[in-house]
């Protein structure tokens, strides 16, 4: 988990006396789900909530001490002392004046600082790329292959995926573990833990470092991802940004973005971004924008010609389905072109073919 506790080196100077009540109290049980110990280091993200500023650790919200200088996006350090009646304070921590080279960077830090890791997850998380990281260890250790079945079976298939399927394959993606802890809603086979689980295996072997070593980078793409996802404007709400693999097919990329415009149903707008690289069709990135309660507009971006004729041949599926849904297609097009955060800049009329379905 994301706990920053290479921090530990951290000398810190004498606390001045403050009252306990007072302090950030953890309550036993996410003591022991978010896996605190005595004296660690850790560096809650500060974010605003209802106008007011909160230290959010791995999905807990905590209100910080009095008169601490923060603000939004600032991951103070915070030493935990854990009390006599299994609940946890955070202390905050003034570390002393040292160079940047003598001070190791805590592992927030360093994930925050990480190169974007989306194109490296989309690859990785492919059915054959997993595989392909723990097959000379499977091979070796039978007792490793039920828990990489096992976490081959986290992972759902792309024919079986309807509604229900679908929020379970968010639960299991490893990229809301800490927020699932922290509501007591942990699934038991989700695919950071299942990872994790064999990291720690396969360590315990120096002939399988390579693949122990694969896997820990990989859990460290997803948490520089989840903590990257997290750094928006202040007041701004945090959108829902993961990656979602399946046993079957490449991941898909998924980002949910709420924006009420008024008090009425009618005012709220989604955005349901999806993005994969296939195989047989190229890069897809399909932007859903739900107005209201019942309208739809939808636009579409391919790499490839071919796809672009297809989907535009087929739109009136589309529609009908969504019509079948009491939905109304207000709007649809098909883009032959990169997905615009892709480019230097957005395409032009000029640099891709641009199909508009009247709905």
């Amino acid at each position: 988990m994301i706990t920053g506790s290479e921090t530990t080196h951290l000398l810190g100077r004498p606390m001045p006396v403050m009252v306990e009540g007072k302090m950030p109290v953890i309550a036993v049980q996410d003591v022991a789900a978010l896996g605190l110990r005595e004296d660690q280091i850790v560096r809650p993200l500060v974010s605003v909530q209802s106008e007011a500023l909160k230290l959010n650790l791995l999905g807990l919200s905590l209100d910080p001490p009095p008169g601490m200088k923060l603000a939004a996006g600032d991951t103070p350090a915070m030493r935990v002392q854990l009390l006599p009646n299994g609940t946890a304070v955070l202390r905050p921590l003034e570390a002393q004046t040292q160079s940047a080279a003598q001070v190791a960077p805590a592992r927030m830090d360093r994930l925050l600082l990480m190169p974007n890791g989306l194109q490296t997850l989309l690859s990785a998380l492919r059915p054959t790329s997993l595989l392909q990281m723990v097959a000379p260890a499977v091979a070796a250790l039978p007792q490793i292959a039920p828990l990489f079945q096992q976490l081959q079976r986290s992972r759902p298939t792309m024919e079986g995926l309807d509604g229900p399927a679908l929020k379970r394959a968010m639960f299991t993606s490893g990229f809301v573990t800490e927020t699932l802890l922290a509501q007591k809603m942990a699934e038991p086979m989700d695919l950071k833990l299942l990872l994790r689980q064999l990291v720690s295996r396969l360590a315990q072997d120096p002939a399988h470092e390579v693949s122990s070593k694969k896997l820990g980078e990989l859990v460290d793409d997803i948490e520089a991802f989840q903590l990257q996802a997290l750094q928006v404007e202040a007041g701004r709400a945090v959108p829902v940004h993961m990656v979602l693999s399946f046993q079957n097919a490449p991941p898909v990329e998924l980002r949910i973005q709420h924006e009420r415009r008024g008090k009425q149903a009618q005012d709220s707008v989604w955005d349901v971004d999806l993005y994969t690289q296939n195989d047989d069709w190229g890069g897809i990135w399909l932007r859903t924008r739900v107005m209201g309660t019942d309208r739809i507009g939808l636009t579409m971006w391919t790499e490839r010609e071919e796809v672009r004729t297809l989907a535009a041949q087929r739109g009136y599926l589309l529609r009908d389905a969504l019509r079948e849904a009491q939905l109304n297609l207000v709007d649809f097009q098909v883009i032959h072109g990169a997905r615009p955060d892709r480019t230097v800049s957005p395409p032009s009329p000029g640099a891709g073919r641009l199909i508009d379905c009247e709905a």
